[in-house]
């Protein structure tokens, strides 16, 4: 795949660069026809080959990093070191990447990794989900598997080893060192070690002990569940009968529930807290500060953190401190989303600056900001903010305008490059309104100055104090070699 892409760039760049103005392509090797086929270098200092709009892009950073899209069907991108890539077809149908000696993949519900390339006997594995597992864990043992007839599956699910024979029926999981054998899951467990001791029996009866932590067991559940507690300075006991009543009785805490768990009383040396009824009224005290009038209105404080909503869950409004750093973010779903952090500089007489700012209205618009750098863009499709793989096969697909500005430095495009306008500066701007008109001015090394009508039926260019006219497209008179 990489061989085609490469070989689809340079058929399309031999074209492009032989369609090209033949000055303006020996001089900076920048073109525009539009959104046909334009090769430019962007606000960010990266230049870009685009043919037939969104469709074809190639990329080239200043670090080196090479990005290559056929939209939607096929992007790469190429980090600077040689090994390193990232490759999706049609995503979410496939993707691929490496990242040093790390190769991992996915193809619909078939996932692959191996962690060292160069080394056959590394880590891996293979899971097409759900019936086949293989692969090797980090201790080097293989396991292999087919769902549900039986095998052995290492590290899934949060279990280090999962061992099955015509599941349910008989399944072993072991996690930490501590094994639990199950029979008809999730009828029949038992675990036995020196830290934890399981037995459930479910629905009928079941116990579980950590050591030293905490002691739970259930009869007939979920009718009656209790437990006892071992931590330090929160130490007791607990029970319920569901669905009539329940109690807990901690050292810092006293919890009465009555029909569990519509009505709550808990009184705490922390915590003081009324469900009556849950879930729609819920207030608390102490370190948590609540307000739920469900599902009208909510507030809640808690550890730096403020969130109110209305008409849950359509409006939401959380603030975040985190000391020098405060987040905001709002939401009425699903159209607006807001999110701004700001900093407190060292000098204390100043107020809070915003450092960053996101948002977006979901699907017309979105404004990023980060630092000196913003963008506007519209339309936006993909509710979620800066997913990078929607960026790379997506995104630009739906954008029908998008105005980027890094300092005084800005790129404005409309329609695929219908039209165009860029500024470098007070030195260099750039406009085009495809194939209409075109006009440039640059400044920054010598005085240079150009215009043309209809790409180059009637046209003007100055360089210094050499300047010329240019007639249906191939005639040019006055200057240096005027003819």
């Amino acid at each position: 795949m990489h061989r085609i892409s490469r070989a689809i760039l340079a058929v399309i760049s031999m074209i492009c660069v032989c369609t090209a103005h033949g000055h303006e392509a020996v001089e900076s090797r920048d073109f525009d026809f539009g959104f046909i086929a334009a090769r430019y270098h962007d606000v960010n200092g990266v230049q870009r080959l685009r043919i037939l709009g969104p469709v074809f892009e190639y990329a080239v950073s200043d670090r080196g990093d090479e990005f290559t899209a056929i939209r939607p069907l096929f992007s790469r991108v190429e980090g600077d070191e040689p090994a390193d890539y990232r490759t999706e077809l049609f995503w979410p149908l496939m993707s691929t990447k490496r990242l040093g000696d790390e190769v991992s993949g996915r193809f619909i519900l078939a996932y692959w990794r191996r962690h060292d390339v160069e080394d056959s006997e590394s880590r891996y594995h293979l899971r097409i989900l759900p019936v086949y597992f293989q692969g090797r864990d980090k201790l080097g043992d293989p396991y292999y598997a087919i769902f549900p007839i039986g095998g052995r599956i290492h590290e899934f699910l949060m279990q280090d080893r999962v061992k099955f024979l015509l599941f349910p029926a008989f399944m072993d999981t072991e996690r930490d060192g501590v094994t639990t054998r199950h029979f008809m899951w999730p009828v029949y467990a038992s675990t036995d070690s020196d830290s934890v001791y399981r037995f459930r029996f479910f629905p009928f009866y079941g116990q579980l002990k950590h050591q030293d932590r905490f002691s739970k067991r259930f009869v007939l559940w979920p009718i009656w569940t209790s437990a006892d507690y071992h931590y330090p300075g929160s130490s007791g006991w607990g029970y319920i009968l569901f669905p009539l009543y329940g109690r807990i009785k901690l050292e810092d805490q006293d919890t009465i529930m009555v029909i569990p768990p519509i009505i709550r009383f808990a009184r705490g040396e922390r915590l003081n807290a009324v469900n009556a009824p849950w879930p729609f009224i819920q207030i608390k005290s102490g370190e948590v500060e609540q307000l739920y009038l469900w599902p009208l209105f909510g507030r809640r404080v808690a550890r730096g953190q403020r969130t109110t909503f209305m008409l849950w869950p359509l409006i939401w409004n959380t603030r975040t401190d985190r000391g020098d750093d405060i987040v905001y973010r709002t939401m009425i779903l699903p159209f607006y989303f807001s999110e701004v952090h700001k900093t407190r500089p060292e000098e204390p007489d100043i107020g809070r600056v915003t450092e960053s700012a996101y948002r977006t209205i979901w699907p017309l618009a979105s404004y990023r900001r980060e630092g000196d750098e913003s963008r506007f863009r519209a339309l936006e499709l993909w509710p979620v903010r800066d997913t990078s793989v929607i960026e790379r096969n997506w995104a630009p697909l739906w954008t029908l305008y998008s105005h980027t500005r890094v300092g005084e430095d800005f790129d404005s495009e409309l329609l695929w490059g219908l039209y165009r306008h860029r500024r470098r500066g007070d030195e260099k701007t750039y406009t085009s309104l495809f194939p209409l008109v075109d006009w440039k001015r640059d400044e920054r090394e010598e005085d240079i100055l150009r215009w043309s009508i209809l790409k180059g039926l009637i046209g003007y260019e100055r360089e210094g104090e050499d300047s010329y006219v240019r007639l249906l497209y191939l005639l040019r008179l006055g200057g240096r070699g005027g003819s």
